[in-house]
This record gives structure tokens, C-alpha cells and sequence, in this order.
């Protein structure tokens, strides 16, 4: 588990950065601000690897962003192509 995102090339901080956007649009509760993944199939992987590189802290059914997680959320959203 790492939480030292530069140590990962630009095409793999993208693929995380869209998986968390994607786990916060769809999995977190805002009024409580914890990630649930509902039980399915998708946002227990969807754990699995934002929890490796520690980007959440959580078991089983829910999780909150840790500091890592939060400032990879808070990168400016990028429009250029996916890196090759």
C-alpha cells in the first residue's frame, strides 16, 4: 500500500484519478461524506484497489478518503487524451 501517488507514472495516476472520481460521483453519501459500495461487484473492486494505494480507508462495505485519496480528488479535471 502507498499513498505516494508521483511515484506512479501519469497513465496510471489517470486510471486512478477516474476510478475515484468515479467512486465519489456513485458510491459516496455526501451528507455523511463515507463511500459505500453497495454490495456490488464493481465498487467492491473499486475498494480493493483505491484501499492498495491508499486512497481509502474502509472494510467491508464502506470507506472514507484518507489525505491521499482526498488530494487526488482535488486535482483539476484533465482534458487532453489518455496518455499513451
Amino acid at each position: 500500500m502507498t499513498d505516494d501517488l508521483s511515484t506512479l507514472t501519469e497513465r496510471e495516476r489517470h486510471m486512478l484519478f477516474a476510478l475515484a472520481l468515479m467512486a465519489g460521483q456513485y458510491l459516496e453519501n455526501f451528507d455523511t461524506g463515507v463511500l459505500d459500495n453497495q454490495c456490488m461487484g464493481a465498487g467492491e473492486e473499486a475498494f480493493k484497489v483505491l484501499a492498495a494505494f491508499g486512497l481509502i480507508d474502509g472494510h467491508a462495505r464502506s470507506a472514507t478518503w484518507t489525505e491521499a485519496g482526498q488530494r487526488l480528488l482535488d486535482m483539476p479535471l484533465n482534458q487532453k487524451a489518455f496518455p499513451g
